[in-house]
């Protein structure tokens, strides 16, 4: 068996379209080089969507984090750093893990890619 064919790679693949990994393994090892071919090319376009989905997801969460942030700026903020002090303030009820940035960023479901450096500089500084 080739690498491109590796069972482990199918599993894996199978795994993040499915969420379990495949019981065929006889199956599997009965397939023509052809339908592991068309088996992986399948749970390619799976994966495809799943990202695609996920990006345009993530894509509207921030526009509306951003909104309100601008919104926050215009209603008397008067800075970013003090519109998202306000917003995390007005969505986390425990003042404790409102200064844990990575409890923010995930109770807020902003992604940690984008956020994660602005919001430690933000929640280590004292007010």
């Amino acid at each position: 068996m080739t690498n491109e064919f590796d069972f482990s790679i199918y599993s894996d693949m199978h795994k993040d379209v499915y969420g379990t990994r495949p019981r065929d393994f006889n199956r599997w090892i009965s397939l023509t080089d052809e339908e592991r071919t068309q088996e992986f090319d399948r749970l390619q376009e799976s994966i495809d969507k799943d990202i695609k989905m996920e990006r345009e997801r993530e894509g509207l969460i921030i526009s509306a984090f951003e909104d309100k942030i601008a919104d926050l700026i215009k209603s008397g903020a008067g800075s970013r750093e003090k519109a998202i002090r306000w917003y995390i303030n007005g969505s986390i009820d425990d003042e404790f893990y409102c200064k844990d940035w990575d409890y923010v960023l995930y109770h807020l479901n902003l992604p940690t890619w984008k956020y994660m450096e602005e919001f430690k500089a933000i929640l280590t500084e004292t007010e």
